[in-house]
């Protein structure tokens, strides 16, 4: 932080300025002389400011360069004259934080006032609204303090000026929940109408963020635990920002949330605009951490008034065509947390799609159940019929479906596939979950393990090349030696390219979460081990087929990946492309390994 305090003429140098780093030495508290240091004792909250640039003197003279600087606020509790230019003073209990202008390390967060203190030569720390203040003896995190501390006592006004809050977005979980993260983040950057919620945010990493929204995912225990693990990693490193947490293990586990003090508001959900509310409430130190009024999760409608733009930081886009599910499966929570089908009408996903693909070459078609799509729109379509209108109505990029079941994708969508010209990428995941009818039925699946065979043969032979993917569930309750043994069976029968294997952990609130014949954990672990190597040995072995092919790919990251339309992840050459918003043509080498870029 640079602070210019102008000299008391009697020190014998008028009008001359000093350029000060934190900590000031010159405004250090110099014991016994005339001009000790006064701690500022109050601090006027302003929405959206940022201080620290242009300090006036007592008298209420200013140097010449700060004329006509606005927005001032008195930080001397002792009162001191008004200048001969009065500046309108924002009101106190704003909602939105000050922020020292300079590096985030500086910055000063909302809350409920500075408190004097010694702490390591700083005479001024900030505690967080909701929180326990600090014992004097704790040194405060420096991003919570005001660079300056105290201040001469010629020195009473502070100019401050607007910047964007500092957001950082953490996702667990699907592509639907990463879809979810974009529209949070599309509105908070546009804010809403209103004085009460403008908003303007700008994404951060997370040591410089005012707020950090963590969208959460409740498909296992273990991502449970991540989400709260990573929350009170963000506390640590970054104690002054605010927490809001949002997404599926917010819906059915929002008491555990509230219960943590590292957070302020939780979202029963995924709503933008609640979001947003509670962004505007967190920042504003409302206190301790609050779920949304309802009872129950409030089944959103997608917003129709704002198609997402873009996927930020990412080369493939999401579009997302409907959510929640009505299938009954024993061991899914999702199903729970997301409520009921619901589909977007062909118009808002075409919208939609054409806004994406001025951004990303590819975009992936997805949702809770997206076989489902449709069912509930009124006239009814099909998940084909969108896919069809797409690749005619939205030239350009490469569409690819997200995950389908095998028995919802019918002859329609196979000709699409085989003869769209890799317009619709040839890639299906298809989750199996077991390979033992016992254990289906048990999961309450719609299918037996034979009609899953003959479906994922008939897509092998009617599309090639293909990627197939699968998700397999081990140690279900009851499961067998003999049932594990016919899911490993099937995979190796099937042409599966890569496998997604998680071991079972029973979810509050599903019937599985009840059923007699627990395994132990060590024995669900070795059985997802053996399937997950099986699958690498697939996968390698599919990719060795396809060496020396041709192929189309999407850049990823910084360009060192590439994605090919049939879901190889492949290394890039020495040359890689500057363009990452179009697709790329190459040639796999001969282990199919890497991607050499014409």
């Amino acid at each position: 932080m640079v602070v210019r305090p102008h000299r008391d003429p009697r020190r014998g140098h008028p009008g001359r300025r000093q350029h000060l780093r934190d900590p000031p030495q010159a405004l250090r508290r110099r014991d016994g002389g005339p001009h000790a240091a006064a701690p500022l004792q109050q601090l006027v909250r302003l929405p959206g400011l940022v201080g620290g640039r242009g300090l006036r003197r007592r008298d209420g003279q200013r140097p010449q360069d700060e004329l006509g600087r606005r927005d001032r606020v008195a930080g001397d509790a002792a009162g001191v004259p008004q200048p001969a230019h009065p500046r309108r003073v924002p009101e106190r209990g704003a909602a939105l934080p000050l922020r020292c202008t300079g590096s985030h390390r500086d910055r000063v967060v909302a809350g409920r006032g500075l408190q004097p203190g010694r702490t390591r030569g700083h005479p001024l720390r900030l505690d967080r609204p909701g929180r326990r203040a600090r014992h004097a003896h704790q040194p405060a995190p420096r991003r919570e303090l005001l660079a300056g501390h105290h201040l001469d006592r010629h020195l009473t006004a502070v100019t401050v000026r607007r910047l964007p809050m500092q957001v950082h977005y953490k996702t667990f979980g699907c592509k639907a929940n990463q879809y979810d993260t974009e529209r949070m983040r599309q509105l908070l950057e546009a804010g809403a109408p209103g004085a009460a919620s403008a908003l303007r945010a700008r994404t951060s990493p997370l040591e410089a963020a005012d707020l950090c929204v963590v969208n959460t995912c409740t498909v296992t225990n273990q991502a449970d635990a991540d989400a709260r693990r990573f929350i009170r990693r963000v506390a640590r490193r970054n104690p002054g920002a605010r927490i809001v947490v949002a997404g599926c293990s917010a819906v059915l586990r929002a008491r555990d949330y509230r219960a943590m003090d590292e957070v302020s508001e939780v979202v029963r959900g995924h709503d933008p605009a609640e979001v947003l509310a509670a962004a505007n409430r967190a920042l504003a130190g409302s206190g301790a951490a609050s779920a949304n009024r309802a009872a129950t999760p409030r089944l959103v409608q997608l917003d129709r008034a704002r198609p997402l733009r873009r996927r930020a930081g990412a080369t493939r886009g999401w579009l997302k065509v409907q959510d929640g599910c009505d299938r009954k499966c024993s061991f899914c929570a999702t199903r729970l947390a997301r409520g009921r089908s619901r589909s977007r009408t062909p118009d808002e996903v075409v919208a939609e799609a054409r806004a994406l693909a001025r951004n990303h070459p590819e975009l992936v078609i997805t949702g809770v159940h997206i076989g489902h799509y449709g069912r509930d729109l009124d006239p009814r379509t099909t998940l084909t019929a969108l896919v069809r209108r797409l690749l005619d109505e939205v030239p350009g990029p490469r569409f690819r479906l997200g995950s389908i079941e095998a028995t919802e994708i019918d002859d329609g969508m196979l000709r699409l596939l085989a003869e769209s010209g890799g317009r619709l990428a040839p890639h299906l995941h298809m989750p199996l979950q077991s390979g033992a009818d016992p254990v289906l039925r048990g999961m309450r699946r719609w299918h037996t393990r034979e009609h899953y065979r003959r479906r994922a043969l008939d897509i092998a032979a009617a599309v090639s090349p293909i990627g197939l993917g699968a998700d397999i569930i081990t140690g279900f309750p009851g499961e067998t030696d003999a049932d594990h043994a016919q899911t490993a069976d099937l995979v190796d029968e099937l042409p599966f390219t890569y496998l997604h294997v998680f071991p079972w952990s029973p979810r509050e609130g599903t019937a599985a979460a009840d059923m007699p014949g627990l395994l132990p954990q060590r024995i669900a672990w070795e059985r997802a081990r053996e399937l997950r190597t099986l699958g690498t040995e697939k996968g390698a072995h599919y990719a060795r087929r396809r060496g020396g092919s041709l192929v189309e790919v999407v850049m990823e990251g910084d360009g060192g990946t590439a994605l090919t339309g049939d879901y190889m992840r492949v290394a890039v050459g020495s040359r890689r492309p500057a363009d990452h918003r179009r697709l790329h043509s190459g040639t796999l080498s001969p282990d199919g390994s890497e991607v050499a870029l014409q």
